[in-house]
């Protein structure tokens, strides 16, 4: 037994000049708008989340780090008498360049990491839908604070 085709070939039209066809004309779809052509000179800003979540992850690793550590230096052992300040060693050790570069970016990276927390919990915790508003109030303070702990920082340093 022959099996039968499902589709009949279409008759051309009269005057259309095209040949009969089993298959139907493909119809074209419009790319979605983020399947732009890269060749098209309307090109789209790379997004600049993966690099607010790189301060997020660094944030979040610096603060489960180094902040028990610091908590526990500077919280029990010292006021205990484990360990004595010596006033001439730390000045020397938060003056050294490697010192106050490594503090920078930790203190920008934990600013960044609060302030992406902060806008999630806006955002998640209470439903809040202003998201341009929320992110530019929150990324915007993350911002002035990072300004403002280079600046300590550095007056601190010098």
């Amino acid at each position: 037994m022959t099996s039968q085709p499902t589709s009949r070939p279409t008759q051309p039209t009269p005057g259309s000049g095209s040949r009969p066809t089993s298959q139907p004309t493909p119809v074209r779809v419009p790319p979605r708008t983020s399947e732009v052509d890269p060749r098209s000179p309307r090109r789209r800003r790379p997004p600049a989340e993966p690099f607010v979540w790189l301060g997020f992850s660094a944030g979040g690793m610096i603060a489960a780090l180094l902040l028990p550590v610091a908590a526990f230096l500077f919280a029990i052992a010292v006021p205990l008498g484990w360990l004595s300040p010596d006033f001439d060693h730390l000045s020397a050790v938060i003056t050294h360049p490697v010192t106050i570069i490594l503090m920078i970016i930790g203190f920008v990276v934990l600013i960044i990491h609060s302030a992406h927390r902060l806008r999630y919990l806006l955002y998640d915790g209470l439903k809040i839908k202003h998201r341009t508003l929320v992110g530019a109030l929150c990324y915007g303070g993350a911002v002035v604070a990072s300004i403002i702990a280079v600046i300590l920082v550095l007056l601190a340093a010098f």
